[in-house]
């Protein structure tokens, strides 16, 4: 949607024209193709809520999840992966690495 169009092309400004580094759709044109990370510069925002907000920020924050989730269908970002890693139930293996993993015994 809008929002998340308008966040994502915050970010690339940020990350990108801000620090005079590459946009992501330019970075696979750039890249050293080494294996390694990305070439690039680095963009770093660090926020004391402490000192912007005062001590009950925390509470405030969890309040608005709170409200956000009670719209339906909302998902914190990295909620889906929280929840996928709280599933303990059986997994399918293919017999040929349990050999593999056997014969390493």
């Amino acid at each position: 949607g809008y929002k998340g169009s308008a966040i994502a092309m915050m970010v690339e400004l940020l990350a990108g024209a801000l620090v005079g580094d590459n946009f992501s759709y330019e970075t696979a044109a750039k890249d050293n193709n080494d294996g390694g990370p990305p070439s690039g510069g680095e963009f770093i925002l660090a926020i004391n809520p402490d000192k912007t907000s005062g001590t009950d920020w925390q509470k405030h924050a969890e309040e608005f999840f709170g409200k956000m989730k009670s719209m339906g269908e909302v998902r914190l970002p990295g909620e889906r992966r929280h929840k996928n890693r709280l599933d303990n139930g059986p997994r399918n293996i293919n017999e040929e690495l349990i050999n593999k993993i056997k014969s390493l015994s």
